[in-house]
Formats: C-alpha cells, sequence, structure tokens
C-alpha cells in the first residue's frame, strides 16, 4: 500500500469531554478543519449487507424493468422500500462466480457475497478463495490501518456462522454481534473500572465514563460544553448548525433505541439475581465482560431484525462520524434458523425449513404454506432494510454512499445461485444510476459489481475476484 494513498486521522474531528469521552463530527462547510475528511477528499462510504436462505423469485423483484416507482414496487417483496426508490437499482441477473453449488450451497454462498471468487471447499466448511471487497477497501482507504466494522445479527451457535468478510484465502473475519459494543467503540467509552477523571467529588467518584456506562447518561452530556463552544461560533453558517444539531439528535436516538433493545439483548446475572441488559449496563467489571461477548440470540422472534436495524444505525452513526470508510453486515447464520411469526401455518416453522418448503434441513418440497410463509419473511426483511435506509437519509449519506444488499443464494429449495437478488442504495458519489430496476444480461457476476463499488469508494483496480472488470451496467 503506498503511503500516498491514506488518508491522515484528524483528532479535531471529534468533541471531547471529560473522562476520555468523544464524538465525532460530521463534515463542516464552514469549518473544514474540524472535519474527520477534507472537503476535497469526498469520501464514498461503503455498506455490504448479505442475508441468507434466498427469496421467493416470482415474488421478489418488481413487476417490470425500468424506472423504479410505488407502482413498479407494490404487491412485491420490495414494496417496503418504495420511498427509496429514487436511490436505488435493484438488478437481477447477476451470478456468483462458483457455478452450480455443491453439497450445502448456503456456506459456498456465504463466502462468495463480497469476494466474488470461487470459494475453496465443499459444504459447511467452504471457505473464501481470496478477500472480500470491505477489507480491500478498508485497507486502502481507511485511517490508520483501521479495519472496516464486521457486523453479524444471528445466532452464533447456528451450522454455518460468521462467513462472509475475508482478509484473504481462508482467512475469515471475527464479526461483532453486539451492535452497543459498536458504538461504546465509536464514542470512545470504555471499559467499566478503566475510565479516566472523576466524577467532580474527588477521589472516592467513579470515573467518568464508568458513571456514563452505569448510569446510561447520554455521551451528548459529556461534550455538551465544546458542543455549546462550537455550534455558536461566529463562522458557523445555518447549514452546519443544523447538520451539527441532528447529528447530536441522532446520537441521543441511538441511544435510546439501543435501550429500548436491551431488553432482548444477552441478560447477565450479577450474582444477586438483578439482571442487566443493554439499557442498564453492569458495574462490575465480571459481568461487562460477559455482555461484551456478544448476544444471546433468541431464535424464537424477530430479534434478528432489531439487531439488524441497530447495526445499521451505527453504521450511519459511524460513517457521518467519519470513523470508518467500510463495513459489512451478515444477516443471519448459513442457515438461518430464527423462527418469524407470519400468516401462514404449517407444522414447521424455522426460517431454513420454511426456504426448503419442507420439514427438513436437507431435502427440498414444495408446500404452500411455506412458499407463503417465506414471501412474508421477505417483506419483513425489506421493511428491516427501510429502516437501515432511513438511518442513512437522516445523516444525510446517500449521495456518498453504496450500500450493496444481496442474499448468499437465489433460491432457498436448490441453493443456487445464478440470479442473486441485489439492491444498491446510493449512487457512490454521482457515479451510479438511480431509481431503476434493471437486468443485467450476459452472465455477469457479483466480482463485477463489487469492482464498481471497490472503484466508487475511491480505490482503483481493474478486476476484484473473479474478474471481469467493472459492473459497466450500472454507471452514469
Amino acid at each position: 500500500m503506498k503511503a500516498k494513498s491514506r488518508h491522515q486521522f484528524n483528532r479535531r474531528a471529534f468533541l471531547r469531554g471529560a473522562g476520555g469521552i468523544s464524538i465525532g463530527l460530521p463534515f463542516l462547510e464552514s469549518l473544514p478543519g474540524r472535519s474527520a475528511w477534507a472537503q476535497s477528499d469526498s469520501p464514498v462510504f461503503t455498506f455490504f449487507i448479505m442475508q441468507q436462505n434466498g427469496v421467493i423469485r416470482d415474488k421478489w423483484w418488481p413487476t417490470q424493468t425500468g424506472a423504479l416507482s410505488a407502482a413498479t414496487m407494490n404487491g412485491t417483496a420490495v414494496a417496503p422500500l418504495a420511498d427509496y426508490a429514487a436511490n436505488m437499482l435493484i438488478l437481477r441477473g447477476i451470478r456468483a462466480p462458483g457455478g452450480n453449488p455443491g453439497a450445502c450451497g448456503h456456506a459456498q454462498g456465504c463466502v462468495q457475497a463480497i469476494t466474488g471468487v470461487v470459494p475453496s471447499g465443499t459444504g459447511q466448511s467452504s471457505s473464501a478463495s481470496g478477500p472480500s471487497a470491505d477489507w480491500v477497501i478498508s485497507q486502502a482507504l481507511n485511517p490508520m490501518n483501521t479495519d472496516g466494522l464486521n457486523l453479524y445479527a444471528g445466532s452464533q451457535t447456528a451450522y454455518i456462522n460468521e462467513r462472509m468478510s475475508f482478509r484473504g484465502a481462508n482467512d475469515v473475519r471475527t464479526a461483532q454481534n453486539n451492535p452497543y459494543q459498536t458504538y461504546q467503540r465509536l464514542v470512545g467509552v470504555g471499559t467499566v473500572g478503566e475510565g479516566g477523571g472523576t466524577g467532580g467529588g474527588g477521589t472516592t467518584d467513579p470515573p467518568i465514563t464508568d458513571d456514563l456506562l452505569i448510569r446510561r447518561r447520554s455521551v451528548n452530556d459529556q461534550v455538551l460544553a465544546e458542543f455549546n463552544y462550537l455550534v455558536n461560533l461566529p463562522q458557523i453558517g445555518a447549514e452546519d448548525k443544523r447538520r451539527l444539531e441532528n447529528h447530536m439528535a441522532g446520537i441521543r436516538q441511538l441511544e435510546e433505541n439501543l435501550m429500548a433493545t436491551g431488553g432482548m439483548m444477552n441478560e447477565i446475572n450479577d450474582g444477586t439475581g438483578e439482571f442487566y441488559g443493554c439499557n442498564i449496563l453492569p458495574s462490575s467489571m465480571t459481568a461487562l465482560d460477559a455482555f461484551a461477548n456478544g448476544v444471546q440470540f433468541n431464535t424464537q422472534s424477530h430479534m434478528i431484525e432489531d439487531l439488524a436495524a441497530l447495526h445499521g444505525e451505527t453504521v450511519a452513526l459511524t460513517f457521518a462520524c467519519g470513523a470508518n470508510r467500510t463495513a459489512a453486515l451478515q444477516w443471519g447464520s448459513g442457515t438461518d434458523g430464527t423462527v418469524y411469526q407470519t400468516n401462514a401455518t404449517g407444522n414447521y416453522n424455522t426460517f431454513h425449513k420454511i426456504s426448503h418448503q419442507t420439514d427438513s434441513d436437507s431435502a427440498n418440497g414444495n408446500d404452500s404454506f411455506a412458499a407463503q410463509a417465506h414471501a412474508e419473511i421477505d417483506i419483513i426483511r425489506n421493511t428491516t432494510f427501510a429502516k437501515i435506509l432511513e438511518s442513512f437519509k437522516n445523516y444525510g449519506l446517500f449521495d456518498k454512499s453504496v450500500i450493496m444488499y444481496t442474499n448468499s443464494i437465489d433460491d432457498g429449495r436448490n441453493h443456487t445461485f445464478i440470479d442473486l437478488p441485489i439492491i444498491v442504495a446510493g449512487d457512490g458519489g454521482g457515479k451510479f444510476k438511480q431509481g431503476q430496476s434493471l437486468t443485467i444480461s450476459g452472465g455477469k457476476t457479483n466480482a463485477q459489481l463489487l469492482c464498481s463499488i471497490i472503484n466508487a469508494a475511491g480505490h482503483p483496480i481493474d478486476n476484484f475476484g473473479a474478474g471481469g472488470g467493472q459492473l459497466t451496467d450500472i454507471h452514469v
């Protein structure tokens, strides 16, 4: 990596408070010196999202190609995304490079989703044969050798766990399943017992970070003095003032959402019978360490959707703060067994079996109830994706981002990846078409789409993964 391709981290791009608390700032046109990225840098942020178990293909895509509208999306699985039609490309006809899958195409599909290269091995042992797009972007563009965010929403004791982001061949990255920990890293909140400074009442008071962790005070409160100083500077324009106020409000909203979801997070017993969730963090190091190990995933609810939405929120906030340029989210284990509540009823209800349309994790069937349930689940998941897009919209990131939303396979019954359901949201800094549904002909692979996204992010390369250059069909 050439040194000149790296962007330097700007410590002045943070509001700082007592005890090491810090909040990243959005880009300020009035004060570019206080921004994480120089105005001339014009960063394009990338977010890669992979779901599982395929889709009901004849009900997923818009009813016709061409201009996207609420009318063409109505009655399909993408209908919940109608408000963002002008900011999306919905693609079909793109395949993964691996051809027909061997045993258990789930794992093979996972490892190809953002590596764009034929996997090594078959079945559960499948692995990537090269690096994933998020890793390549992070190593080329992130400051201070910062790894891209790698996130996971799902069970960590499943048949196929984290299998999306790779440093290189057979080198899978460990993902973060707890969105609160991502938030902690972003705002500079450390571990209980390791806070800096005191609460203002002498050495017997807990450190400021401990007080924040235990009492769940907003980080906004800790940096209020510097915020007030900054927002009242005479050179701060009205638009920058609005951006700052919205930024702080967004952080507070994220905190409230995290607290509201806390009841579904891993509950930790402190030995006294008192249980803590994300909303009331434990004061003991042991309990916090146990909480930091991740989320006790509940397959019997829609918890997976809440986790995915929160991960999306933390990614949007991280990008708005300029703390990272890229992120990946694996949404569900490779054979996602979440139990969704749907109107369809039958004698089995795990998502993986529903995708097979029979009461089996290996055989294929043709149950009409399962097809109906799967179609409903597709709508549930796209409703959650709409919440993620809302976070990006609220932070003004659509014209600065590319969000690739895909699935490890296209059809759950046959475990194929020859017509992957893909959405590209955001125009990548004006580089990609918007507001269209396109059918890509000629056997193009996701490697070419990934190559285009990497280039849009600001890292010029000729080929990626299985090769073939960029996917020019989506370019303006």
